[in-house]
């Protein structure tokens, strides 16, 4: 090592590929060039890098000690032949912030068009032959998408059906595929299940005669699918065969049960297809023209949605981002008040602006309380008692994790009598127990009964309160984002509990504060045509989980292949990672590498950090095997772009959104 003595600075020229390890009290200035302008306080050991260009460090020690360093070449060096060159990593990582926007030529590998064979003028024609279940329709140009006007579905049942016959149309050829945009009035619960009911599905039946007849092939879509706003059903016929959603490289929410018969000849004219509204009475839904489905050019984003497991754990910057890096990966980490701001201190904040001025990786809004008022929750009660004053106090049979003596927002449901559910302001009383006000008579609630402090299910109307609560939980991040230079991915936000308030709502806050594009769950893919993400502010992704939902290695690299067969834009996004490469960790390492910690035989992660034996967690040696054997492949075959959450932004924004 190399000493500065107290007081005094030297000037350092640094590699590109290379590390600094730092040890002392004072500081480093990182001058212009490949990275932006960026200082960094030492106090003890710090490793910076690797450098992504050739670099000068000015190191000063403080009047209070002096400050040693050594430069040495990145670790880890892996062989040549799975990595990128380090020219490519230059190439791609010195560009940070200047993706081109997208092109149409150069977005699609193929275009769709209108499925529509003959005289048939699909959906919104006034002279095909409609057959209906339980459904009151008519021609509306509320929801104008591809046609002026759109099929408006009044469903009255919770078994409805709408049937187009004699329809005329063929599929893509050589990709056998259609697809069909439908809009969704109201948001769809996936919580009704949780609470005795029944979560809606819609189904759709292709066939080739003019009746369903014995011939047909069928999708269905569950809420793990559906939103509130546009959703574009594909189908596809070399979609995995299986009833069970999700399965395969289909999306999540999807299923694809075996065919009737022969199936749908997908080579053939279509005659006949149906719309089957399960569990959906009361819904509005509006139909748009049958396609044959476009292909976007695949594109991955990858990221996690925290920045550690703790204020000291810094897997992403010693061994995440530098594997990302070869392969010209630029991610991205999150911000919230209740996690950064609240728990983690300035470590937390350190490692932020290191992943962002050294690494290009994108600081994205997470909301303020990773949830609404508090963190999002869902908790089963012991009982629901209300009192001769209207007092309803909600307890708990184990501690239900809210701050104490605080009034947070909550939405009950499933109770009976109905009167005690709905969206309220409850005081957090004990640790076990809060209370809320709901008119009716005294008394025990009976039923599946749940309180949620999800997004969705507490801001499930635009009202002035709930706007004032978004504007709270999106616009405050923003602008902390805005203050601290984090400014890249402020046109990005990635939802707690992948939970999306309702769509009007998000669109107000959202347009308020600059944000274009929303990452949830549903779906799992982000569905893209030439208008651009089918539903911006809800779209689709994959978790690398270990709790209830956790996810194998061959799932998410099952995923990425999907993607790029399907011609879809894939986010994967994970919590936090478990360096098993590391001695220390021996303990915790996996007896199974393709399950994460706390799944298929291997153990919990270390007990007191976050999170500790439930979900949220992968193994760095998962990580690795996705980037090196799945992601990194298909980008160097030119089968897949990888982006940034702001690249992602800038290159959607060449489209009309």
């Amino acid at each position: 090592m190399i000493r500065v003595a107290s007081g005094t600075s030297a000037t350092v020229n640094i590699p590109f590929g290379f590390v600094m390890t730092v040890v002392g009290d004072g500081q480093l200035t990182i001058g212009p060039g490949p990275m932006a302008f960026t200082m960094i306080r030492i106090v003890g050991t710090e490793v910076v890098g690797p450098f992504r260009g050739d670099q000068v460090v000015y190191v000063s020690a403080s009047g209070n000690g002096s400050i040693d360093y050594e430069v040495t070449p990145q670790p880890e060096s892996p062989p040549a032949a799975s990595r990128m060159t380090s020219d490519e990593v230059r190439a791609v990582v010195e560009s940070i912030g200047v993706r081109r926007p997208a092109k149409a030529d150069s977005t699609f590998l193929k275009f769709g068009a209108n499925a529509a064979a003959g005289s048939w003028e699909n959906t919104c024609g006034t002279n095909i032959t409609v057959g209906v279940t339980s459904v009151t329709h008519t021609l509306s140009n509320e929801r104008p998408r591809w046609e002026a006007y759109t099929r408006r579905c009044s469903i009255t049942s919770t078994a409805s059906e709408i049937r187009f016959a004699s329809a005329n149309f063929t599929a893509d050829p050589v990709d056998r595929s259609l697809c069909l945009d439908i809009y969704i009035e109201q948001m769809p619960s996936e919580f009704l299940s949780a609470t005795g009911g029944a979560s809606p599905f819609i189904t759709v039946q292709l066939s080739n005669t003019t009746s369903l007849g014995a011939n047909f092939s069928r999708w269905t879509f569950d809420a793990g699918y559906l939103r509130q706003g546009w959703n574009t059903l594909k189908m596809r016929d070399a979609d995995t065969v299986s009833a069970t959603a999700g399965a395969g490289n289909l999306p999540i929410g999807c299923a694809h049960p075996a065919d009737t018969g022969t199936g749908f000849n997908w080579l053939g004219t279509g005659q006949f297809f149906s719309l089957a509204f399960n569990n959906m009475s009361g819904f509005v839904v509006h139909i748009d023209q049958l396609r044959r489905a476009p292909k976007a050019k695949p594109v991955l984003v990858i990221g996690f949605d925290a920045s550690g497991s703790g204020a000291a754990d810094e897997v992403f910057p010693n061994k995440v981002a530098p594997l990302f890096a070869r392969y010209g990966i630029r991610s991205y980490c999150t911000m919230t008040y209740i996690y950064e701001l609240l728990f983690a201190g300035g470590q937390a904040w350190r490692r932020l602006a290191n992943l962002h001025d050294n690494y290009g990786w994108d600081v994205v809004n997470h909301t303020w309380s990773h949830g609404a008022t508090t963190i999002g929750r869902a908790l089963i009660p012991s009982s629901v008692v209300r009192d001769g004053a209207n007092l309803v106090t909600f307890t708990t049979a184990q501690p239900h994790g809210l701050p104490l003596n605080r009034p947070i927002r909550i939405a009950i449901q499933g109770a009976t009598p109905a009167d005690m559910n709905g969206v309220f302001t409850a005081t957090v009383t004990t640790t076990t127990a809060f209370t809320y006000t709901a008119t009716g008579a005294a008394g025990s609630a009976t039923g599946t009964i749940r309180a949620y402090t999800f997004l969705s299910e507490v801001l499930n109307a635009n009202n002035a309160e709930n706007l004032r609560l978004l504007e709270h939980e999106l616009g405050d991040v923003a602008r902390v984002l805005e203050s601290n230079g984090f400014t890249r991915g402020r046109a990005v936000a990635v939802l707690p509990n992948n939970s999306v308030p309702e769509l009007s709502l998000m669109q107000t806050v959202c347009t308020s504060n600059n944000i274009k594009f929303v990452r949830a769950y549903r779906g799992g893919y982000s569905f893209v045509s030439e208008l651009g993400i089918d539903n911006p502010l809800n779209f689709g992704s994959f978790v690398m989980d270990s709790g209830t939902s956790f996810t194998q290695t061959s799932t998410i690299k099952n995923k990425v292949q999907g993607a790029i067969d399907r011609g879809e834009h894939i986010w994967i996004f994970g919590h936090f990672i478990l360096d098993d490469e590391d001695p220390a960790n021996a303990s915790f390492a996996p007896v199974n590498p393709d399950f994460p910690p706390s799944q298929g035989g291997n153990p919990n992660p270390p007990a007191g950090v976050a999170l500790s034996g439930f979900g949220g967690w992968w193994y760095m040696s998962q990580l690795r095997d996705l980037i090196e054997n799945s992601v990194g492949p298909a980008v160097r075959r030119g089968d897949l772009l990888v982006m940034s959450p702001s690249e992602y932004a800038t290159y959607m924004n060449g489209l009309e959104v």
